[in-house]
C-alpha cells in the first residue's frame, strides 16, 4: 500500500496503512478480514497508535525501533550472513523457521530485514555499520593492523587490503545464491574504495584539527622548530612522560655533559639523521660535532674512572699505594734475614713457575722503586745480578722478601689473559691457572704464618690489606683502559665492562675507597658508560645514511609547511588520486623553503652539548613541545578511529550490493 497514509497498523506480513480519520472499529474489521487470527485485531488496536505522530512515544513503537536496530547490528556483525545463519537454524531445528525449508526461511529472513530497513532506516543502517566495526570476524575480514605514523604506501596498502577483504565477505553474504560471486566481486571493489577513503578523510580531518589546536596553543613558529618539538613530544609519549619539556631536560642531565638534543630519543635522533644528510651547513656541523665527540670518548671514560678512584693518574695511585703500605711491609720484613723453616716453601721454590714468578715480581718492584724513589736492594731478596749476563740469580738463602716477590709475580701472571692461564671464551682459569692460584695461596699462607707474632698479629697480612685496596683500583683502571682501547666506535662498551661477573668485579675495584657507597658509585659510572655507548650508536645512525623509519618520518615532517598548498597535498595524498597527490607534492616543495634551509636551522639546536645553548633551545620550544604532547596523547584514540573507519568502509562496500539485489 502507499506509504502516504496517516495511520499505520503492523500486520504479520508488514505494515498496513489506513486513511487518516478511519475509526478503530473499521481498522479492526479490515485487519480481521485480512488475517484469520481473531485475536489479532485486539492486539493491533491495543498496541498500534491511531496517529503516526504519536507512535514514537509508545513502548511498542520504541521496542520495534530497538529491535530493528539490533537486527542491523547482528547483520553487520556477521557481515550479512545473519539471515543465512537464521535460515539454516530454522531448516535444521524448526526453531525460527520451517523445518527443512532453507530457501523459504532465507526469503522470510530477508523480507524481515527489508521491513526493518523501511521501518527504521537510520537505526538499521547505523546498526549495520557499528556491527561491522565491532565484529569479531574482523580478525579475518580486516587482518592488517592499522598504524598511525607508518609511511604512505604501507599504510594505504593496509587500508585497501582490509577494505577489499571486508567488502568481499560482506558482499558475498548480501548476495543471492545465484549471484554470490558477482556480489562478492562488487563488494571487494566498493570495500577497497570505501575502506581507503574513509580513514583518509579521518586522517585529513584529524591532522587539520591537531595542527589548528597546536597553533592555537603555541603560536606560529618555523618548520624546523615544529619538527623538533614534535619529535621531542613523540619520544616523551613513548615512555609515558608526564611533561615532555621536563622529560627532555631530565634526559640531558642523565646522559651527562656531553649530551646533545640529538641524543635524547629515537625520533629526535631520526630528525638529526635527516638534518645531517642535507649538504652544506647542516652536514658540516653534524659531522664536526659527532666526530669530535667520538674522538674524546676513551679519554672521558678513563678520566671518569680516575675521578671515581679519587686520583689524578695511575702513577699517583702507585705512589700512594707504596707510601701507605711501605711502612707496614717494612715492619713485616723486620726479620727478613731469619732462616725460613717451611716444608711447603722447600717444595715450591724449585718449581719453574715459582722461579718465573720471582723474576716477574722483582721486575715489578724495580719499576715501582723508580717511580717512588725508594731504594731497592737485590740482596734483601736473597738475589744478585750476574755480572757477566746481567741475569738475576739466587744468592744465599731464601728471604721473606723473596717469597713476597714470588707471590707478586704470580699475581701478575694470574691477571694475564694468556690462553694457558684463562679460557679465552669464559675468562675462567684453566687447569694450569688453578695450579698457579694454588701456589699463590700457599705462599700467602706461609708468609702470614711466618710473620705472625705471639699475639696472633700478622704484619704481612696487614700490609697486604693496605696494599690490596690501591691495587684493586689500579687493576680496575688497567682493565677499563684495555676494554676501552679495544672497543670500536663505542659499540657494546657497556656489555664488555659490565656484562660478565668477572669484568664487573674488576670494575668494582674502582670503588673500594668508600665501601658503603660502592654500589651507588658503580651505578653512576655505569650510567656514564651507557651514555657514551649511546653517543657512539647515535653517531653511527646519524652519519651512517641508513634510511630508517625514524629518518623517513622525520624527512616527511620537515617537508610539512604552512602554505595553502599543504591542504591540497594532504587531500590528494590521502584520497584515491595518489598520482594527483604526487603532482601537488612537487608543486608544494617547489614554492616552499627547501629542506636544506630547514636542516640548517635545525643543526645548531640538535648538535650542541653546551648546556646554556640546549636550555635556550628547549625553552624556545616549551609551549610547542607540550602542545604536541597533548595532541600525541590522543594517538590511541586516533588509531581506534582509523581502525573503525577502515572497517566501516570495508563493510560499506556491501551496501551497493544490497541495493542492487533488492
Amino acid at each position: 500500500m502507499a506509504t502516504d497514509k496517516k495511520i499505520r497498523v503492523d500486520g504479520p506480513d508488514g505494515p498496513v496503512y489506513f486513511a487518516e480519520g478511519t475509526s478503530d472499529a473499521e481498522i479492526d474489521k479490515a485487519m480481521s478480514a485480512m488475517h484469520s487470527d481473531a485475536s489479532y485485531s485486539s492486539r493491533a488496536n491495543q498496541f498500534t497508535p491511531s496517529n503516526e505522530k504519536d507512535a514514537a512515544y509508545t513502548p511498542a513503537y520504541l521496542g520495534k525501533q530497538i529491535d530493528n536496530t539490533v537486527r542491523g547490528i547482528a547483520n553487520g556483525a556477521t557481515f550479512n550472513w545473519a539471515d543465512e545463519a537464521a535460515a539454516g537454524m530454522g531448516a535444521a531445528t524448526g526453531v525460527g523457521g520451517d523445518f527443512g525449508e532453507y530457501s523459504k526461511n532465507l526469503d522470510a529472513e530477508r523480507k524481515r530485514n527489508q521491513i526493518a530497513k523501511e521501518e527504521t532506516p537510520y537505526g538499521y543502517g547505523v546498526g549495520e555499520i557499528v556491527g561491522g566495526v565491532i565484529s569479531p570476524l574482523n580478525k579475518i575480514a580486516a587482518p592488517f593492523e592499522v598504524a598511525q605514523g607508518a609511511s604512505f604506501i604501507p599504510r594505504y596498502a593496509k587500508y585497501i587490503g582490509n577494505g577489499a577483504i571486508g567488502g568481499a565477505i560482506a558482499g558475498t553474504g548480501a548476495g543471492d545464491n545465484g549471484n554470490r560471486l558477482e556480489s562478492g566481486l562488487m563488494g571487494t571493489a566498493f570495500g577497497a574504495g570505501f575502506g581507503t577513503v574513509l580513514p583518509g578523510v579521518v586522517e585529513l580531518l584529524g591532522k587539520a584539527a591537531s595542527s589548528a589546536l597546536v597553533r592555537r596553543l603555541s603560536g606560529q613558529t618555523t618548520a624546523a622548530k615544529r619538527s623538533l618539538a614534535n619529535a621531542i613530544a613523540t619520544d616523551a609519549n613513548s615512555v609515558d612522560a608526564t611533561n615532555a619539556y621536563d622529560w627532555a631536560e631530565q634526559r640531558l642531565r642523565e646522559m651527562g655533559p656531553e649530551a646533545s638534543l640529538a641524543d635524547i630519543g629515537p625520533n629526535v635522533t631520526g630528525l638529526a639523521s635527516s638534518s645531517a644528510a642535507m649538504p652544506g651547513k647542516a652536514l658540516a656541523q653534524g659531522t664536526k660535532f659527532l666526530e669530535g665527540r667520538a674522538q674524546g670518548q676513551a679519554d672521558r671514560i678513563k678520566q671518569a674512572a680516575l675521578r671515581a678512584a679519587g686520583a689524578d693518574s695511575t702513577e699517583d695511585l702507585i705512589r700512594l699505594r707504596s707510601q701507605e703500605a711501605a711502612p707496614i711491609y717494612k715492619a713485616a720484613f723486620a726479620n727478613n734475614g731469619v732462616q725460613i723453616k717451611s716444608e711447603i716453601i722447600d717444595r715450591l721454590l724449585p718449581d719453574p713457575a715459582i722461579q718465573k714468578g720471582i723474576r716477574q715480581g722483582i721486575r715489578d718492584i724495580e719499576m715501582e722503586s723508580r717511580l717512588t724513589g725508594e731504594p731497592m736492594h737485590l740482596a734483601d731478596y736473597g738475589l744478585r745480578r750476574n755480572p757477566e749476563n746481567g741475569q738475576i740469580e739466587k744468592f744465599g738463602t731464601p728471604t721473606l722478601r723473596q717469597l713476597d716477590a714470588a707471590k707478586r709475580g704470580l699475581d701478575i701472571e694470574l691477571q694475564s689473559s694468556k690462553a694457558t692461564i684463562r679460557n679465552p671464551q669464559t675468562n675462567q682459569l684453566t687447569q694450569y691457572g688453578m695450579r698457579l692460584e694454588g701456589y699463590r695461596k700457599a705462599l700467602v699462607g706461609e708468609l702470614d704464618r711466618l710473620t705472625t707474632d705471639a699475639n696472633g698479629y700478622s704484619a704481612y697480612k696487614n700490609a697486604r690489606e693496605a696494599w690490596g685496596g690501591p691495587t684493586q683500583v689500579i687493576n680496575a683502571l688497567a682493565h677499563i683502559d684495555k676494554v676501552t682501547n679495544k672497543t670500536v666506535d663505542g659499540r657494546d662498551l657497556t656489555a664488555k665492562l659490565f656484562g660478565s661477573a668477572d669484568s664487573r668485579a674488576k670494575v668494582k675495584g674502582l670503588f673500594t675507597a668508600d665501601p658503603a657507597r660502592s654500589e651507588e658509585n658503580m651505578n653512576n659510572f655505569y650510567q656514564m658508560v651507557d651514555a657514551e655507548e649511546q653517543f657512539a650508536a647515535n653517531k653511527n645512525k646519524i652519519l651512517g645514511n641508513s634510511a630508517t623509519a625514524y629518518r623517513t618520518a622525520a624527512q616527511n615532517d620537515m617537508r610539512e609547511g604552512q602554505h595553502m598548498t599543504e591542504a591540497a597535498v594532504a587531500t590528494a595524498r590521502h584520497g584515491i588520486a595518489g598520482g594527483v597527490g604526487a603532482i601537488f607534492d612537487s608543486i608544494n616543495r617547489a614554492i616552499k623553503a627547501p629542506p636544506v634551509a630547514v636542516a640548517n636551522e635545525l643543526s645548531p639546536m640538535l648538535f650542541s652539548n653546551n648546556p646554556q645553548e640546549n636550555a635556550i633551545a628547549l625553552n624556545a620550544l616549551r609551549r610547542r613541545i607540550n602542545a604536541h604532547q597533548m595532541i600525541d596523547a590522543f594517538a590511541p584514540t586516533g588509531r581506534s578511529l582509523l581502525t573503525g573507519a577502515n572497517r566501516a568502509g570495508g563493510y560499506a562496500g556491501s551496501i551497493p550490493v544490497q541495493n542492487n539485489n533488492q
